[in-house]
Protein backbone atom coordinates (compact mmCIF):
# COMPACT_ATOMS: atom_id res chain seq x y z
CA UNK A 1 0.00 0.00 0.00
CA UNK A 2 0.90 3.05 -0.74
CA UNK A 3 2.43 5.55 2.00
CA UNK A 4 0.37 8.00 3.16
CA UNK A 5 0.96 11.55 5.71
CA UNK A 6 0.78 10.96 9.20
CA UNK A 7 -2.85 11.14 10.55
CA UNK A 8 -3.90 12.94 13.89
CA UNK A 9 -4.74 10.37 16.64
CA UNK A 10 -5.67 11.28 19.88
CA UNK A 11 -6.70 9.02 22.51
CA UNK A 12 -10.03 10.34 24.49
CA UNK A 13 -10.74 7.58 26.90
CA UNK A 14 -9.60 4.30 28.40
CA UNK A 15 -8.69 1.52 30.76
CA UNK A 16 -6.31 -1.74 31.16
CA UNK A 17 -8.62 -3.73 28.95
CA UNK A 18 -9.53 -0.79 25.60
CA UNK A 19 -8.79 2.51 24.41
CA UNK A 20 -10.81 5.25 21.83
CA UNK A 21 -8.99 7.03 19.76
CA UNK A 22 -10.00 9.80 17.84
CA UNK A 23 -8.45 10.09 14.05
CA UNK A 24 -8.28 11.64 11.01
CA UNK A 25 -7.73 10.04 7.68
CA UNK A 26 -5.48 11.81 4.88
CA UNK A 27 -7.50 12.19 1.54
CA UNK A 28 -7.01 9.21 -0.27
CA UNK A 29 -6.15 6.91 2.04
CA UNK A 30 -9.00 4.63 2.22
CA UNK A 31 -8.53 1.81 0.10
CA UNK A 32 -4.58 2.91 -0.46
CA UNK A 33 -3.25 3.18 3.11
CA UNK A 34 -5.96 1.74 4.97
CA UNK A 35 -8.11 -1.25 4.28
CA UNK A 36 -11.17 -2.28 5.74
CA UNK A 37 -12.92 -5.80 6.62
CA UNK A 38 -15.33 -7.31 9.11
CA UNK A 39 -14.07 -9.49 12.46
CA UNK A 40 -14.58 -12.72 12.76
CA UNK A 41 -16.75 -12.95 15.95
CA UNK A 42 -20.74 -13.03 15.34
CA UNK A 43 -20.82 -8.96 15.76
CA UNK A 44 -19.04 -9.30 12.83
CA UNK A 45 -17.76 -5.21 13.38
CA UNK A 46 -16.13 -3.25 10.42
CA UNK A 47 -12.30 -3.32 11.57
CA UNK A 48 -8.95 -2.08 10.00
CA UNK A 49 -7.66 -5.24 8.21
CA UNK A 50 -4.21 -3.26 6.90
CA UNK A 51 -2.75 -0.22 7.64
CA UNK A 52 0.37 1.63 6.71
CA UNK A 53 -0.54 4.47 8.71
CA UNK A 54 1.08 6.20 11.97
CA UNK A 55 -1.43 5.31 14.71
CA UNK A 56 -3.80 3.58 13.15
CA UNK A 57 -3.47 -0.37 14.05
CA UNK A 58 -4.48 -3.79 12.14
CA UNK A 59 -7.47 -4.75 14.44
CA UNK A 60 -8.64 -1.28 15.40
CA UNK A 61 -12.95 -1.73 15.21
CA UNK A 62 -14.14 1.28 13.03
CA UNK A 63 -16.98 3.47 15.30
CA UNK A 64 -17.88 6.22 13.81
CA UNK A 65 -16.34 7.72 10.35
CA UNK A 66 -17.54 11.52 9.02
CA UNK A 67 -19.47 12.00 12.01
CA UNK A 68 -21.80 9.44 11.44
CA UNK A 69 -21.64 5.90 13.95
CA UNK A 70 -20.97 3.06 11.57
CA UNK A 71 -24.32 0.85 10.64
CA UNK A 72 -24.25 -2.04 12.17
CA UNK A 73 -23.80 -5.33 9.85
CA UNK A 74 -22.44 -3.23 7.34
CA UNK A 75 -19.55 -4.78 4.91
CA UNK A 76 -16.19 -3.66 5.27
CA UNK A 77 -15.48 -3.87 2.06
CA UNK A 78 -18.42 -2.24 0.64
CA UNK A 79 -17.89 1.09 2.97
CA UNK A 80 -13.96 1.11 1.61
CA UNK A 81 -15.72 0.80 -2.11
CA UNK A 82 -18.18 3.91 -1.28
CA UNK A 83 -15.53 5.84 0.85
CA UNK A 84 -12.87 5.43 -1.95
CA UNK A 85 -15.45 6.51 -4.72
CA UNK A 86 -17.13 9.46 -3.47
CA UNK A 87 -15.06 12.71 -3.73
CA UNK A 88 -16.33 13.96 0.11
CA UNK A 89 -14.45 11.24 1.64
CA UNK A 90 -11.56 10.20 -0.84
CA UNK A 91 -10.68 14.07 -2.07
CA UNK A 92 -10.61 15.28 1.67
CA UNK A 93 -9.84 14.32 5.24
CA UNK A 94 -11.96 12.15 6.65
CA UNK A 95 -12.44 12.17 10.84
CA UNK A 96 -13.41 8.77 12.22
CA UNK A 97 -13.11 6.70 15.80
CA UNK A 98 -11.66 4.35 16.56
CA UNK A 99 -11.97 1.36 19.43
CA UNK A 100 -8.74 -0.94 20.17
CA UNK A 101 -9.23 -3.57 22.31
CA UNK A 102 -6.26 -4.72 24.47
CA UNK A 103 -6.47 -7.43 26.68
CA UNK A 104 -4.53 -10.50 28.33
CA UNK A 105 -4.22 -14.04 25.85
CA UNK A 106 -6.63 -15.89 28.33
CA UNK A 107 -9.16 -13.15 27.92
CA UNK A 108 -11.39 -12.39 24.59
CA UNK A 109 -13.26 -9.51 23.95
CA UNK A 110 -17.16 -9.28 22.94
CA UNK A 111 -19.58 -6.83 21.80
CA UNK A 112 -22.79 -7.14 22.97
CA UNK A 113 -25.83 -5.75 20.81
CA UNK A 114 -29.21 -5.38 23.11
CA UNK A 115 -31.97 -4.68 21.24
CA UNK A 116 -34.87 -2.93 22.23
CA UNK A 117 -35.47 -5.35 25.61
CA UNK A 118 -35.09 -5.91 28.71
CA UNK A 119 -31.96 -8.25 28.92
CA UNK A 120 -32.21 -9.48 31.99
CA UNK A 121 -28.60 -8.83 33.64
CA UNK A 122 -27.55 -7.53 37.20
CA UNK A 123 -24.23 -5.82 37.29
CA UNK A 124 -22.00 -6.08 40.35
CA UNK A 125 -18.71 -4.73 41.60
CA UNK A 126 -15.27 -6.73 42.12
CA UNK A 127 -14.24 -5.75 44.70
CA UNK A 128 -10.31 -5.44 44.51
CA UNK A 129 -7.74 -7.81 46.90
CA UNK A 130 -4.29 -7.98 47.86
CA UNK A 131 -3.71 -11.10 45.55
CA UNK A 132 -5.48 -10.82 42.52
CA UNK A 133 -4.53 -13.38 38.83
CA UNK A 134 -4.98 -10.13 37.34
CA UNK A 135 -4.94 -6.34 39.25
CA UNK A 136 -6.87 -4.73 36.89
CA UNK A 137 -10.34 -6.44 37.35
CA UNK A 138 -10.15 -5.09 41.01
CA UNK A 139 -13.03 -2.52 40.44
CA UNK A 140 -14.20 -3.50 37.20
CA UNK A 141 -18.32 -3.87 37.62
CA UNK A 142 -19.39 -7.75 36.08
CA UNK A 143 -22.54 -9.57 34.72
CA UNK A 144 -23.54 -11.06 38.65
CA UNK A 145 -26.83 -12.20 37.65
CA UNK A 146 -28.08 -13.73 34.27
CA UNK A 147 -31.39 -14.12 33.54
CA UNK A 148 -33.26 -16.24 30.96
CA UNK A 149 -33.82 -12.92 28.48
CA UNK A 150 -30.28 -12.13 28.36
CA UNK A 151 -29.53 -15.95 26.63
CA UNK A 152 -30.46 -13.66 23.41
CA UNK A 153 -28.37 -11.35 24.33
CA UNK A 154 -24.93 -13.52 24.52
CA UNK A 155 -24.14 -12.13 27.94
CA UNK A 156 -23.05 -14.60 30.46
CA UNK A 157 -22.28 -14.33 34.13
CA UNK A 158 -19.01 -13.10 35.38
CA UNK A 159 -18.82 -11.35 31.85
CA UNK A 160 -16.26 -7.88 32.45
CA UNK A 161 -17.73 -4.79 31.54
CA UNK A 162 -15.21 -3.17 29.24
CA UNK A 163 -17.02 -0.21 27.82
CA UNK A 164 -20.32 0.95 26.45
CA UNK A 165 -20.93 1.86 22.76
CA UNK A 166 -17.19 1.74 22.34
CA UNK A 167 -16.42 4.05 25.06
CA UNK A 168 -14.09 2.87 28.13
CA UNK A 169 -15.39 2.65 31.39
CA UNK A 170 -12.41 3.22 34.21
CA UNK A 171 -12.03 0.52 36.38
CA UNK A 172 -12.40 3.42 39.64
CA UNK A 173 -15.51 4.59 38.15
CA UNK A 174 -18.12 5.55 40.43
CA UNK A 175 -21.60 4.07 41.19
CA UNK A 176 -22.81 7.61 40.23
CA UNK A 177 -21.23 8.24 36.71
CA UNK A 178 -21.81 4.63 35.39
CA UNK A 179 -25.21 4.84 35.84
CA UNK A 180 -24.98 8.38 34.29
CA UNK A 181 -22.99 7.09 31.26
CA UNK A 182 -25.48 4.14 30.64
CA UNK A 183 -28.54 6.10 30.92
CA UNK A 184 -27.12 8.71 28.58
CA UNK A 185 -25.50 6.19 26.14
CA UNK A 186 -29.33 4.14 26.03
CA UNK A 187 -31.10 7.59 25.98
CA UNK A 188 -31.55 7.40 22.15
CA UNK A 189 -30.43 4.18 21.36
CA UNK A 190 -30.13 0.30 22.39
CA UNK A 191 -26.04 0.36 24.17
CA UNK A 192 -23.74 -2.00 23.03
CA UNK A 193 -21.94 -3.58 25.58
CA UNK A 194 -18.12 -4.10 24.91
CA UNK A 195 -17.33 -7.15 27.72
CA UNK A 196 -14.22 -9.06 28.25
CA UNK A 197 -14.46 -12.44 28.74
CA UNK A 198 -12.03 -15.37 30.03
CA UNK A 199 -11.85 -18.15 28.23
CA UNK A 200 -8.34 -19.52 28.01
CA UNK A 201 -7.06 -20.08 31.69
CA UNK A 202 -9.03 -21.83 33.80
CA UNK A 203 -7.69 -20.98 37.05
CA UNK A 204 -8.41 -17.43 36.01
CA UNK A 205 -11.54 -17.65 34.95
CA UNK A 206 -12.78 -19.86 38.10
CA UNK A 207 -11.50 -16.90 40.15
CA UNK A 208 -13.69 -14.47 38.07
CA UNK A 209 -16.45 -16.63 38.44
CA UNK A 210 -15.87 -17.04 42.72
CA UNK A 211 -15.40 -13.32 42.73
CA UNK A 212 -18.89 -12.81 40.62
CA UNK A 213 -20.62 -15.32 42.92
CA UNK A 214 -19.15 -12.91 45.99
CA UNK A 215 -20.35 -9.40 44.28
CA UNK A 216 -23.93 -11.30 43.72
CA UNK A 217 -23.82 -12.27 47.24
CA UNK A 218 -23.77 -8.56 48.15
CA UNK A 219 -26.58 -7.83 46.44
CA UNK A 220 -28.55 -10.02 47.48
CA UNK A 221 -27.71 -9.10 51.32
CA UNK A 222 -28.45 -5.53 50.41
CA UNK A 223 -31.72 -6.39 48.52
CA UNK A 224 -32.54 -7.88 51.56
CA UNK A 225 -31.55 -4.84 53.81
CA UNK A 226 -33.52 -2.59 51.97
CA UNK A 227 -36.60 -4.74 52.53
CA UNK A 228 -35.68 -4.29 55.85
CA UNK A 229 -35.50 -0.73 55.86
CA UNK A 230 -38.78 -0.05 54.24
CA UNK A 231 -40.59 -2.04 56.73
CA UNK A 232 -38.93 -0.23 59.51
CA UNK A 233 -39.24 3.39 57.47
CA UNK A 234 -42.98 2.36 57.21
CA UNK A 235 -43.75 1.38 60.77
CA UNK A 236 -41.95 4.48 62.06
CA UNK A 237 -38.70 2.97 63.25
CA UNK A 238 -35.18 4.58 62.54
CA UNK A 239 -33.35 3.03 60.20
CA UNK A 240 -29.30 3.14 59.31
CA UNK A 241 -27.90 3.74 56.10
CA UNK A 242 -27.02 0.66 54.06
CA UNK A 243 -23.83 0.34 52.15
CA UNK A 244 -23.79 0.32 48.62
CA UNK A 245 -20.38 0.98 48.01
CA UNK A 246 -19.87 -2.82 45.55
CA UNK A 247 -23.20 -2.13 44.09
CA UNK A 248 -25.28 0.46 42.01
CA UNK A 249 -28.63 1.16 43.29
CA UNK A 250 -30.95 1.41 40.34
CA UNK A 251 -33.18 -0.18 37.85
CA UNK A 252 -32.57 0.56 33.95
CA UNK A 253 -34.48 -1.35 31.40
CA UNK A 254 -34.67 -0.97 27.73
CA UNK A 255 -38.48 -0.95 25.78
CA UNK A 256 -39.60 -0.14 22.52
CA UNK A 257 -40.67 3.48 23.99
CA UNK A 258 -37.10 4.13 25.55
CA UNK A 259 -35.17 3.93 28.58
CA UNK A 260 -36.40 4.04 32.03
CA UNK A 261 -34.77 4.51 35.32
CA UNK A 262 -36.29 3.51 38.77
CA UNK A 263 -35.09 3.35 42.49
CA UNK A 264 -33.86 -0.10 43.54
CA UNK A 265 -31.72 -2.08 46.19
CA UNK A 266 -30.32 -4.69 43.75
CA UNK A 267 -27.47 -3.42 41.43
CA UNK A 268 -27.47 -2.40 38.08
CA UNK A 269 -30.46 -4.35 35.99
CA UNK A 270 -30.83 -4.55 32.36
Amino acid sequence: MRAAEAPATEKVGGNAFASCYKTTFPAGSISRSVRLGNEAASSRRIVIGESSLPGVERGDVLVAINGHSVPRNAAGPELEQLMSSREQYDGAPVPATLWRPRHPESFTEVAVFCGQRRIGVEWGRIKPQAEMPLPAIGGMFAAVDVRSQSGRAAIEFGDLLVGVNHKPVPADVSNDEIRLLLTKEQKHDPPVFNLLRCAGDDEVKAWVLRQCGAARKRLNRLRSSEGERKKRESSGRKTKTDDASSCLSCDCCLSPGGASKKASAGGLRL
